[in-house]
Formats: structure tokens, C-alpha cells, sequence
């Protein structure tokens, strides 16, 4: 104001006005306009929506994938990926992945575009025609001769726990090794384990056998239904250990570091109790539908029908029965 004194009639000149306006009320810098519907916030938001933790974590390893690949993914809109794109992620996951490993972590993927394309932020998915067929998984189950060595050799004492502990996933239809170790006591419920299984979210109510009660009774735990979380902080720490000592099974290292004794079944974890269970199931007639239902699938074809009746555990409780009593 006072570079420019009032004229006659105490007006400024407009040069002058406009200074002072501009001094005062100063534009706005503008700052560049992020992509419309960016992937990264879109598909972080579809992976929070996943019910399942171990859904979540399938999405997390995507995408972390997909950061690796791409580091300028966090600024490109989802409309900007396309088939070349999508070719160049899947190649470079084929180079330490399996391809089932890989089909997996892309069908997360691939889920994302299908919602983009349902709120009608992109006409189609680069994934139509994108071919992810997967290989058929190996077939991890043992006779019931094997299994009964397994059961009845006599092992070194370090390995006898480990040994127990696949018997009772057995005895309890295969029983994925993280929901057993990280059971509670308070989850045995009038001699039936009770649980949400971790990876799926489902309720699975199993009648403990005498066979699991017994190994559950020698090593009941203070805090977990079982001892070995009283010792390990993390479950997989415990089933790293108990893996090795199964493949092991059998063979022992004498005071002079030499091995003495044949291995049971070189092959042999965690992963055997399910597929044995299903297969010797399947061997002495139990039917499809009933495996499928202790083993936790869901048929689609019947998923309708199934809203309309009550699915009570009778069927599964004597199924166990029967393939224990093959054993």
C-alpha cells in the first residue's frame, strides 16, 4: 500500500489493485492429477475384504509379486495393465514358482480385474483366455501296512512325539497341523474337538477317538491343548522340526555319529495323514459325499441343498470309526 498512495477520490489504479490481490490471495500451486481407479489401493481394498486370513495372506504374496515386477505399479490405474503386462508378471513368477504355486497367486489377481470389471471400471479382463490350468498335486497317501509300521515300530525317544502327533492328525481326519497345535483346552468340548479351521474360516466339529484321546492325555499341554506350544512361540517352528524327524522315522544315530535302522517312509510329513485318510475312506466304500464332508470341501452342486437341511456329524463320526478300524 504504500508503494502506491491514494490517488484523487482514494482509488488505486488497477495494476496496483491487482498486486495487492495477488499478494494477498495467492494462487494455488497445482499439483498434478494422480490416474483415476489407481490398482494398488483397489486391490488392497478387495484383499481387506477377504474373510480368510489365509486368503489374505495368498493376496499379500501377489502383490508383492506384482511391486517386484513392476516398481512403478503404485502409480498406474488399473486400466492401464494389460495382456503384455499380465504375460510379464506370470513369466517372471514361473521363474521360482511351481506352476500350481503360480496359478494361485495369479487367480488373486485375476479375482481383482473380475471386480473391476463387475463396478464397471474396465470392459474385460486382460485375463480373458489367459490360460492357468494347473498340474494335478501328487497323490500323498500310504498303504495301511505302512501306516501301521509308522504306528508300531519302536523309535528313538526324541522321535516317539513327533510319531504321536501324526498319528493323532490321523486319528482326527487329517487335521491340518496349525489348528491342532494352536487348539485350546477350553476347544474339547464333551469329547469333541471344536475349531474354526485358519485357512477357510469353516466350523469343524470332530469326535476325538479313544486312540487321540489317549496321545491328547500323555501330552496335554498347560496353556494350548497340546504341550508342544508350551515350548515353541511359533507352531511352524515345532512342525519344521516334526517333518524332519518324520522323514527320518525309523533310523537313529548311534554314540560313534553312525545311522542304525531303516527309514519307515522316507517321504513321510504332515501333509500324509489327510490324503491316507481320504484314500483308505475311499477304499472301503465310504461314499464321496461323506469324505468330502469330513475333509471340509464344499460340493457345488449341492450347495443348495444344503441350505435346506440340517448337516449333523453322525455320518462322519462313523466314517472315522470304520477307517480307524481298518488300522
Amino acid at each position: 500500500l504504500r508503494r502506491y498512495p491514494l490517488r484523487r477520490h482514494g482509488r488505486y489504479p488497477y495494476s496496483a489493485t491487482r498486486t495487492i490481490v495477488q499478494r494477498a490471495f495467492p494462487e494455488k500451486v497445482k499439483q498434478p492429477q494422480k490416474p483415476k481407479n489407481l490398482f494398488v489401493p483397489f486391490y488392497e481394498q478387495f484383499m481387506a475384504s477377504r474373510k480368510s486370513p489365509g486368503t489374505r495372506i495368498i493376496y499379500d504374496r501377489a502383490l508383492k509379486w506384482i511391486r517386484q515386477v513392476d516398481p512403478d505399479i503404485e502409480n498406474k490405474s488399473i486400466t492401464d495393465l494389460d495382456k503384455k503386462w499380465l504375460s510379464k508378471l506370470d513369466s517372471s513368477m514361473a521363474e521360482s514358482n511351481s506352476k500350481n504355486s503360480r496359478s494361485i497367486l495369479l487367480r488373486s489377481v485375476r479375482a481383482v480385474f473380475n471386480h473391476a470389471v463387475n463396478e464397471g471400471i474396465i470392459p474385460s479382463s486382460p485375463f480373458k483366455g489367459f490360460d492357468l490350468k494347473e498340474e494335478p498335486t501328487a497323490k500323498r497317501s500310504m498303504d495301511v501296512d505302512t501306516l501301521r509300521r509308522i504306528r508300531d515300530t519302536e523309535v528313538a525317544p526324541w522321535q516317539a512325539e513327533y510319531r504321536d502327533m501324526f498319528m493323532l492328525m490321523f486319528y482326527l481326519i487329517g487335521i491340518n497341523a496349525g489348528d491342532l497345535f494352536l487348539a485350546k483346552k477350553d476347544q474339547l468340548i464333551d469329547g469333541r474337538l471344536e475349531y474354526t479351521r485358519k485357512k477357510t474360516g469353516k466350523h469343524y466339529s470332530i469326535l476325538v477317538p479313544p486312540e487321540a484321546m489317549a496321545i491328547i492325555e500323555k501330552y496335554k499341554g498347560k496353556n494350548y491343548l497340546l504341550s508342544p506350544m508350551d515350548r515353541y512361540k511359533d507352531h511352524k517352528d515345532y512342525l519344521r522340526h516334526m517333518n524332519r524327524a518324520l522323514s527320518t522315522l525309523g533310523q537313529v544315530y548311534t554314540t560313534s555319529s553312525r545311522k542304525e535302522g531303516e527309514v519307515i517312509f522316507p517321504k513321510l510329513s504332515t501333509y500324509w495323514a489327510r490324503h491316507t485318510w481320504a484314500s483308505l475312506a475311499y477304499e472301503i466304500g465310504i461314499p464321496i459325499d461323506t469324505i468330502g464332508q469330513a475333509l471340509g470341501h464344499s460340493d457345488r452342486q449341492h450347495t443348495i441343498t444344503f441350505i435346506y437341511i440340517r448337516i449333523d456329524n453322525k455320518k462322519v463320526d462313523e466314517a472315522n470309526r470304520m477307517v480307524l478300524n481298518l488300522l
